[in-house]
């Protein structure tokens, strides 16, 4: 029954192709890893204060709703090289936009090539063959992309999963080949020219701001037995927050428009394995200076999320749009000398750093940069009993380059 297990919770996400247009949802491909999640509804109350001959108040009436959620993720790369983190949909909701670089891309399905039902792979498994028989010659992928969306390499072929794939020669077929389960289980022969593909190659992706074509992205809470779709969900990272010798979190806060929760059988959402990275030997750099001693450091995006109030669309209300970002950090350090580190000098010329920082190793690295940063405070901070301070930061865009980015190779 809903509501007796309060930790089970599932999250799905997924861009959507266009505002108003909610996206489809499949725990095989579109599942996160959440914690602190929190949701609450929003609703303005209209009250009808009239005069009368009694002291009661009158019913009111609801006008715009909306939902507003928080949670926290993990941020890892990977697990492949130029694989899409299960967090991308989460970071272009948050006005990012994500350029994958890819040095090679194979369609395979085509004229030349067939999908035929593995006798090995179980039910709904294909490998990919010549349509005359024989070896393919597809060399092993990196990353398989149904329909646009990376799939999960499975680990056995008696365990690809939906949404999973393998290579190898596993048939005694005398070649390795792709091995693939899709979401729906279908036969890809049935699908269009295109819709499942490999990646090899060197390969990277990145993730900037934009000022225009933010996107939307359908965001399904599943509590317990509860289903709370947040369509033309918006966001904004309220924290992305490393502590040394931990994982680096984000914490996100989440609104959208408001429909009516449903019943529904909690899914099984499906997760990368592989474990997240640790904040260590992160080379944090300040212009010249990566000697110091820095035990956290965060970053808020500072989105602005503003209201559409419209009297054409149902409750008076047509969802959101940014309409600006101010992003801001903080860095605990230890003090250092004004010869080594200049703090109060940089912060009283308000000097314009570049600031960079590497999170874990290929193919799951993630570098954060920077190209301006300036120091806006400092305060005492007291580390464990050594002497220290905590430097606010404003992050800005000079020329053409934006004041924050995630790199992942």
């Amino acid at each position: 029954m809903a509501g007796q297990l309060t930790k089970r919770a599932v999250l799905l996400a997924k861009i959507q192709t266009a505002e108003g247009s909610a996206a489809t949802l499949d725990p095989s491909l579109n599942a996160l890893l959440i914690s602190d999640l929190s949701v609450n509804v929003d609703g303005e109350q209209i009250q009808r204060n009239f005069l009368r001959d009694s002291l009661s108040p009158l019913a009111h009436r609801l006008g715009r709703k909306l939902f507003n959620a928080t949670f926290s993720f993990e941020l890892k790369a990977g697990p492949a090289l130029g694989a899409r983190p299960e967090w991308s949909p989460i970071m272009r909701a948050a006005g990012m936009s994500e350029t994958v670089t890819t040095a090679t891309v194979t369609s395979i399905r085509t004229a030349l090539l067939k999908w035929t039902a593995s006798p090995v792979g179980g039910v709904n498994v294909f490998y990919v063959d010549l349509a005359a028989g024989g070896d393919p010659s597809i060399t092993n992928p990196q990353i398989v992309r149904e329909n646009g969306q990376d799939m999960r390499r499975a680990t056995a072929i008696g365990t690809v999963g939906k949404g999973e794939f393998i290579y190898g020669d596993f048939d005694t077929l005398g070649f390795s080949t792709v091995y693939v389960r899709l979401s729906d289980n279908a036969d890809p022969d049935s699908k269009a020219l295109g819709f499942v593909e490999t990646v090899a190659g060197a390969t990277n992706i990145t993730y900037d701001f934009r000022d225009t074509s933010h996107e939307y992205a359908t965001i399904g809470i599943y509590r317990d037995g509860i289903l709370l779709n947040c369509v033309d969900s918006l966001i904004d990272i309220t924290g992305l927050t490393y502590n040394a010798g931990g994982t680096v979190i984000a914490q996100a806060r989440l609104q959208s428009d408001y429909t009516t929760p449903t019943d529904v059988a909690l899914p099984v959402g499906l997760y990368h394995t592989h474990l997240p990275p640790l904040a260590e030997s992160m080379a944090f750099t300040f212009d010249a200076f990566a000697t110091g001693v820095i035990p956290n450091f965060s970053v808020n995006f500072g989105n602005q999320l503003s209201e559409r109030r419209d009297v054409n669309s149902p409750n008076g209300f047509k969802g959101f749009r940014y309409t600006g970002r101010t992003p801001t950090g903080q860095v605990t350090m230890e003090k250092e000398l004004v010869a080594t580190f200049p703090a109060y000098t940089r912060w009283e010329n308000a000097t314009e750093m570049a600031w960079s920082s590497v999170l874990g190793s290929t193919p799951q690295r993630i570098t954060f940069s920077s190209p301006s940063v300036q120091i806006t405070s400092i305060a005492d901070a007291d580390i464990n009993g050594i002497d220290g301070w905590n430097l606010g930061l404003k992050f800005n865009a000079p020329a053409l380059v934006k004041e924050f980015r995630i790199k992942l190779d």
